[in-house]
């Protein structure tokens, strides 16, 4: 058998006894675009002066690709339609998206660090000292937590005019 005969037989066997093949982040598939609105329905209980009833609402997220950075707005409906409202410009850090804010400074208040987590499924929302809720949300909103399917993203391209 020839050397050339032995390899093309030998290489098919090394490939499968090496496990999956990963490719290098140079050469995976390309991520999906981000650009689009995200939405969420759900429920919240709205007191109408007696108990609690049922609602349902929509929260929206809409994304921006602009280069390296991401414009963010998001607007949440919470208990009592209190709501959340907040958008500006965001930058990759660690993997995630990230925006700072410097609040008052001459109050002495924190900064606002609002987080995006992208995931193949899920985008969620994370201000984890809750400075950024203080400043964009009703007393009973919440910025942290807040999460979106990815398979709600309507790409609507009038966004790419912003």
């Amino acid at each position: 058998m020839s050397l050339r005969l032995a390899l093309f037989l030998a290489l098919p066997l090394a490939a499968c006894a090496s496990g999956p093949t990963r490719l290098s982040p140079e050469h995976s598939a390309p991520e999906a675009p981000l650009t689009g609105t995200y939405t969420h329905d759900h429920e919240v209980g709205i007191f109408d002066g007696e108990t609690f009833v049922p609602t349902p609402v929509t929260d929206e997220l809409v994304l921006i690709e602009r280069g390296k950075r991401l414009f963010v707005a998001a607007n949440l409906v919470r208990a009592n339609a209190h709501l959340c409202g907040v958008g500006g410009m965001f930058e990759r850090e660690n993997g995630r998206w990230v925006r700072r804010e410097a609040l008052d400074l001459y109050r002495g208040e924190d900064t606002c660090t609002l987080a995006l987590t992208v995931t193949a499924d899920t985008l969620a929302l994370s201000d984890s000292a809750n400075v950024c809720r203080q400043h964009y949300c009703g007393a009973r909103a919440a910025l942290d937590g807040a999460r979106f399917a990815r398979g709600t993203r309507t790409p609507d391209t009038t966004l790419s005019e912003w």
